[in-house]
């Protein structure tokens, strides 16, 4: 059951209304980087790739600079159904969105139902207080606008983001020192969630740790505390589809 998602049954007039506010709002977005550098989903010319070959640039450069390298990679449940309404209209405002264009943002996300279906039996009808419909045009531009400001949060780390599937890299000189910056990123970066009332699941946060080559440590294995959770390092993680190993 947790694992399904509803899919919004939407009427035509409405979708076409829905792209052209999608384009013309994906334009404001790009035009005032309202989207940050570190997302890489739904936008012109950024996909997984560009996500992908910005974090293997960076991990390369910080091989080469014999450091030690750790990569949090974070676990969202159900983001886009979790999108506070007003939390959302209080960013766009924030970020020049006002007047009758606010207006129409507020009557997107609002009055909206689901029901289950299973043969020629309904469910009770269950009013939707939070998220953006799934299947819209919009949802994808206005999750990516939402959470935009991820990167104000990460103080020393890069983080990268495709979507809702979000990952930091954070460096030190000494293992210790990695620790303790894996650490307070990864609250930071946890806070940030928890500020905007999305749920992440600290304990299927993912761990890799990439070595200096000169380092005798290999096989010593990292733990780390992230929201009062143990996480350990992993041999190989997921990220963006490609499994990395570490």
């Amino acid at each position: 059951m947790a694992n399904y998602r509803p899919i919004s049954n939407l009427p035509v007039f409405g979708k076409v209304l829905e792209i052209a506010v999608n384009i013309q709002l994906q334009r404001f977005c790009e035009q005032h980087e309202l989207f940050g550098s570190h997302q890489h989903g739904f936008r012109s010319a950024r996909s997984t790739n560009t996500a992908l070959l910005t974090a293997l640039t960076k991990w390369r450069e910080h091989k080469e600079k014999k450091v030690y390298q750790g990569v949090l990679l974070f676990d969202l449940s159900a983001a886009y159904d979790m999108l506070n309404m007003d939390l959302f209209l209080k960013k766009a405002s924030i970020c020049g969105i006002k007047g009758t264009e606010l207006k129409w943002l507020q009557s997107y996300l609002s009055d909206r139902s689901q029901v289950v279906a299973i043969g020629e039996e309904l469910s009770e009808v269950v009013k939707l207080e939070e998220g953006t419909p799934q299947g819209s045009s919009c949802s994808c531009t206005l999750f990516a606008l939402f959470v935009g400001d991820a990167g104000l949060w990460a103080h020393k780390s890069l983080i990268l983001a495709y979507a809702d599937d979000t990952f930091i890299t954070v460096t030190g000189n000494t293992r210790e020192e990695l620790i303790a910056n894996l650490e307070s990123e990864g609250d930071m970066i946890l806070n940030f969630f928890s500020a905007n009332k999305m749920v992440s699941n600290p304990e299927k946060t993912g761990l890799l740790i990439f070595r200096p080559s000169s380092s005798k440590e290999h096989a010593e294995k990292v733990t780390i505390t992230v929201g009062g959770v143990n996480i350990s390092e992993s041999d190989d993680e997921r990220v963006l589809g490609v499994q990395i190993q570490k």
